[in-house]
């Protein structure tokens, strides 16, 4: 079973795990050597987005819950949800801690950062690929 195979449905979300966490782990290295620095900004935006994802599935989910109950779109929305608290949490982790700019620690909660607010719109992506069919 290939992780690029189109025809596995959980594809998909390994995939956008994996690219997560290699972006997760490329922005706590830069953001150790200090070529990267999260803002306020940054982690108030990732609040917002977090806080919109959840309305915006809420919605959608109360829309079409009877329609699309597919084990890939079970496992797409219990990714994407893992990762919506996840930036959630972190986010206010960084906006209510104030790490050195190259501290491991500072670098390792803003991979946490990014590698969360990436799955959720890469599991994004695959939550519609599920909800249009395009696995199967």
């Amino acid at each position: 079973m290939s992780l690029l195979n189109c025809n596995c449905r959980s594809d998909c979300v390994a995939v956008s795990i994996i690219f997560s966490v290699l972006v997760g782990i490329v922005t706590a290295f830069l953001t150790f050597a200090g070529l990267v620095a999260v803002q306020t900004t940054f982690a108030a935006a990732a609040v917002i987005v977090a806080v919109a994802y959840l309305a915006v599935l809420l919605v959608t989910a109360s829309i079409m819950r009877d329609s699309y109950s597919t084990e890939c779109t079970c496992t797409a929305l219990n990714v994407l949800l893992f990762n919506i608290i996840a930036t959630f949490i972190v986010a206010l982790v960084l906006l209510n801690f104030a790490f050195a700019a190259t501290s491991i620690i500072g670098a390792i909660v803003t991979g946490l950062l990014l590698l969360f607010l990436t799955g959720t719109i890469t599991t994004s992506a695959c939550l519609i690929r599920c909800i249009t069919r395009c696995n199967s």
